[in-house]
């Protein structure tokens, strides 16, 4: 789904304001090593960005777009003001206080504060709970008779899309087996009429995003399902999913829990103590995650560590 129109769905502003603030110095890749999907999930991150700060302000200027209060530009205008503000030098590398971050060529998606690189962190983000808003929405027994199955298609366009790929000397060449139609096959899709359209409890949902299956992938079972992917889904109708053949008339399609923050807010309505036996736990596991990298040497640890208040 692209969002041009203000949104109003609580649901997604919720969700944004139960994510937690990860500053770090590590990749995305690394980060998806260290700390698993589940925690990055519940988390507003982007690679080496070790400012809490920084990510406060993406988060607000987040919910600011999703609530219609503001646009990509002004967004964008406002991040990249804060970032003048803390000292950032792409070419030298990381703030004044913080050399955690190695350098990167001005303009390019490394650069923290290029367009490029700004756009896609509050893109990404702002999709994935206006998404999961909609996903949701789409999972009650009336929405699931209605709409039982999702179509996976463009939604935005991409100079550069998956399957093809920039050469040295700037040339556009084939990138075999990386389009989302060999990927989609990958991941043991049907295809009718040449669409590829699963009904809405199909696990591929989970599949088709997955890091474990695409190093692009994030993790989650409704669009972006990849960095910077032009590719989403739209609602297929109970008459053309049958006419198609992929639901009987009979079929009825089952509701699948995918909250990106379940397990946060759902710790409201346990018992007290089974409550903080389970966050002691998650305590325990992000105190094991900061020893770990400080054995190692790696200096996020510190910034690990204050924003878990360990």
């Amino acid at each position: 789904m692209i969002f041009d129109e203000p949104m109003t769905w609580e649901e997604a502003l919720a969700e944004l304001a139960a994510k937690k603030l990860l500053p770090s110095s590590l990749s995305s890749r690394e980060l998806r090593e260290e700390w698993g999907t589940d925690i990055l999930h519940r988390s507003i991150f982007s690679a080496r960005t070790t400012k809490a700060q920084l990510l406060q302000d993406y988060r607000e200027r987040i919910a600011e777009l999703l609530d219609g209060t503001t646009n990509l530009a002004t967004a964008r205008a406002r991040i990249q003001d804060l970032l003048d503000a803390l000292g950032y030098d792409s070419e030298r590398g990381g703030f004044p206080d913080d050399t955690d971050i190695p350098p990167a060529e001005r303009g390019s998606l490394r650069d923290l504060a290029s367009n490029e690189r700004v756009d896609l962190v509050l893109r990404t983000n702002m999709q994935q709970v206006g998404n999961f808003a909609a996903r949701e929405a789409g999972q009650t027994a009336a929405a699931l008779y209605a709409f039982p199955a999702y179509e996976l298609l463009r939604v935005a366009p991409r100079s550069v899309p998956r399957g093809e790929k920039r050469a040295r000397g700037g040339a556009i060449v084939p990138d075999a087996g990386n389009d989302w139609p060999s990927r989609w096959e990958t991941v043991g899709g049907q295809f009718y009429d040449g669409r590829m359209i699963a009904r809405k409890d199909d696990p591929i949902w989970e599949r088709i995003g997955s890091s474990g299956e695409f190093s692009d992938g994030l993790d989650a079972p409704f669009p972006p399902f990849a960095f910077n992917s032009g590719f989403g889904w739209r609602s297929i109708g109970r008459d053309e999913a049958i006419a198609l053949g992929v639901i009987d008339e009979d079929t009825q399609v089952q509701a699948r829990d995918a909250r990106m923050n379940e397990g946060v807010k759902a710790a409201a309505d346990l018992d007290p103590d089974l409550r903080d036996s389970m966050l002691a736990g998650l305590h325990v596991k992000i105190a094991q995650g900061v020893a770990t990298l400080e054995a190692a040497g790696d200096k996020s640890a510190r910034y690990l560590r204050k924003a878990a208040g360990l």
